[in-house]
């Protein structure tokens, strides 16, 4: 036992940081700057990441929202996609002079949009590219800040192995893997197998993504692959204390939060999302985070639709603080 409990204690030394075992996966649209201040509150050490932007995006960003960020977000890791050297240049120096702790590519993302530029997981299907790609983000970097990349089990074949150690040898710092083909998307079988081999070969930290919802889900990955770290993604959504409840019980302590305290959380996240988004947009996007903020109150069903038909900040934060006052 007290082995095991000091294994997720241990932090995982990437540079000159020590972080972590447990942190935060980029998803587009949910894990924006206002859910990573939120997040923070309960895990103060973790290292969090930015959401997808292409490069070109960030290169032509000339009010440069996309590299918005509060102080309380560090350590923070931005992470990248590209589909040619076109724009990297420009981006990363953008992305360290705005003082980000690190800087991810993302070779695994999925989505069609994605993988039609020729980016996410579609470069795990033109390797010469990617490693182009790794290559010139490596030079360009030049030691500054550390880099890293996420990939899947491969695009439509599965050739993680070979890049992982491609990546490696390029002098990628940490690679993240989630254990599914492109084409498998989100719901197809998690190769544990592929991500244990790739372990048994790489000597830079290993981080999974996919699945890890609980201390029992991580626990279970761990022990089927021996990776060093875990990246928590939708088990965030309306949830922002779900990898300090997940780091609580991995050294044996309980954590409960109470329907009271999570719906503080939920006001405090409009308030935050106003502040950066501005009201009229900010209570929107909130909605998608209302179920997992209630899903444990009486009627959480009910209470989700008075709240999520709500056409106006005022009306979302008056419905907040009414149920606030009940539970």
């Amino acid at each position: 036992m007290n082995e095991q409990k000091s294994f997720w204690e241990e932090k995982i030394k990437i540079k000159n940081f020590n972080i972590p075992r447990f942190m935060s996966a980029p998803m587009d649209g949910i894990t924006d700057s206002p859910m990573r201040q939120l997040i923070r509150t309960f895990s103060p050490e973790i290292l969090l990441f930015t959401e997808m932007r292409h490069v070109a995006t960030i290169a032509n960003d000339k009010k440069e929202k996309s590299l918005e960020y509060s102080k309380i977000e560090h350590p923070i890791c931005f992470q990248i996609s590209a589909g040619s050297t076109i724009f990297l240049h420009q981006a990363i120096e953008k992305i360290i002079d705005k003082k980000f702790d690190m800087i991810n590519l993302n070779a695994g993302c999925p989505a069609r949009r994605v993988v039609g530029s020729g980016s996410g997981s579609k470069l795990m299907e033109n390797i010469s590219q990617l490693q182009k790609i790794i290559h010139q983000c490596i030079k360009i970097i030049d030691n500054r800040t550390p880099f890293s990349l996420k990939i899947r089990a491969g695009y439509k074949e599965k050739n993680a192995y070979d890049i992982a150690l491609m990546a490696q040898d390029l002098g990628v710092d940490f690679l993240i893997i989630h254990p599914r083909t492109q084409q498998e998307n989100f719901i197809g079988t998690l190769d544990f197998k592929l991500v244990e081999k790739i372990k048994t070969k790489v000597y830079i930290p290993l981080i999974f993504s996919g699945n890890i919802t609980s201390f029992e889900s991580t626990k279970k990955t761990y022990e089927l692959t021996g990776v060093d770290g875990f990246m928590i993604g939708r088990a965030l959504l309306g949830a922002p204390w779900k990898i300090h409840e997940i780091m609580q019980k991995s050294i044996g302590n309980k954590f409960n939060i109470s329907n009271k305290q999570s719906v503080k959380s939920a006001l405090e996240h409009l308030n935050l999302n106003s502040k950066f988004y501005g009201s009229q947009v900010g209570f929107k996007l909130l909605k998608s985070h209302i179920a997992g903020y209630i899903k444990n109150i009486p009627n959480a069903a009910k209470i989700r639709n008075a709240i999520v038909t709500c056409t106006t900040e005022q009306d979302m934060q008056k419905k907040l603080t009414e149920l606030i006052k009940i539970l």
